[in-house]
C-alpha cells in the first residue's frame, strides 16, 4: 500500500487561500489581531526586496540587531551546537524539534518559527532603542497604539504615564513574552519549552514577578511542578 505524504502549498496557494477569504470588517473600522495579514507583509518584503523572507531577516535585521545565535526551523537554524536548541513538550507530554521542522513557506516564517535567545531578544529592544535596525522615528511609530492598543507588531499599555511595549507567542511546545518600558529601563523577557495553556510563560511568570516584590513564595500549581514531560520533570 503506498501512502500519500500531502504536498506542501506554494507561496502562490497560500496567498491564494488567504485573499480568497471575505473581510472580517472595512479595513480601518475595527482591530483583529491577524496571523494572516503577517504572511501577506511577508510575501510583500520578498516581492519588493527580491531576498526570500528568511534571508532578508538574517541580512536586514538581525545580523544588524548583533543577533548571531537568532535563525529559524529545520536547515535554517542559528549555527549553533544542536543539543543547545531546545525541544518544546506539549501538554499531552509529546516533545518536538524545531531541527526535524522546516521552513517550506510564508506560512510558516512569516508569522513565526524564528529560533532565539534572551540574550538575542535583549539585543533585539536595544538594537531598536539606538535605532540600528530603523530610524528611530519609525521605531516611535511602531510603538504608537492604534485601535485595540495595538501598534505595528506591538501591543502598547500605558498605565500613569508609564508606556510599556509588549509582544508574546506560542507554538507547539513552546512559548515566549517580551516587555519593554522605555523610561524605566525595565525589561522583562520570559521563554518556556513547555506550553500548558494559552501564553502560559506569561501568565505564570507575571504572577511569580509580583510573588517576588511583594516578598512572597510564588504560587506553583503542584500539577505543574510535579508533572513530568518527555521524561523530564518541569
Amino acid at each position: 500500500m503506498i501512502r500519500r505524504v500531502p504536498r506542501a502549498p506554494t507561496n502562490d496557494e497560500v496567498i491564494g487561500i488567504i485573499m480568497s477569504r471575505p473581510l472580517n470588517s472595512v479595513p480601518g473600522a475595527e482591530f483583529a489581531y491577524s496571523n494572516s495579514g503577517y504572511i501577506l507583509l511577508a510575501a510583500v518584503i520578498e516581492a519588493v526586496s527580491g531576498q526570500p523572507f528568511h534571508q532578508y531577516l538574517q541580512q536586514r535585521l538581525f545580523q544588524r540587531a548583533g543577533l548571531t545565535s537568532t535563525g529559524f526551523w529545520g536547515t535554517l537554524a542559528p549555527r549553533i551546537a544542536p543539543e543547545r536548541i531546545a525541544k518544546g513538550h506539549d501538554d499531552f507530554g509529546r516533545a518536538g524539534s524545531p531541527l526535524d521542522w522546516q521552513v517550506k513557506t510564508l506560512a510558516d516564517v512569516g508569522h513565526g518559527g524564528v529560533l532565539s535567545t534572551v540574550d538575542g531578544l535583549a539585543r533585539w529592544v536595544d538594537a531598536l532603542e539606538a535605532g540600528r535596525v530603523i530610524v528611530r522615528a519609525r521605531v516611535d511609530r511602531m510603538w504608537t497604539p492604534g485601535k485595540g492598543g495595538y501598534g505595528l507588531g506591538w501591543w502598547i499599555e500605558k498605565k500613569d504615564d508609564v508606556v510599556t511595549v509588549s509582544h508574546d507567542g506560542d507554538g507547539d511546545g513552546f512559548g515566549a513574552h517580551l516587555s519593554w518600558t522605555s523610561s524605566t529601563r525595565l525589561l522583562v523577557i520570559e521563554m518556556a519549552n513547555v506550553r500548558i495553556d494559552w501564553a502560559s510563560v506569561h501568565v505564570k511568570a507575571d504572577e511569580a514577578i509580583h510573588a517576588i516584590l511583594e516578598r512572597r513564595a510564588p504560587l506553583v500549581p503542584p500539577d505543574f511542578a510535579e508533572r513530568k514531560i518527555g521524561g523530564v520533570a518541569h
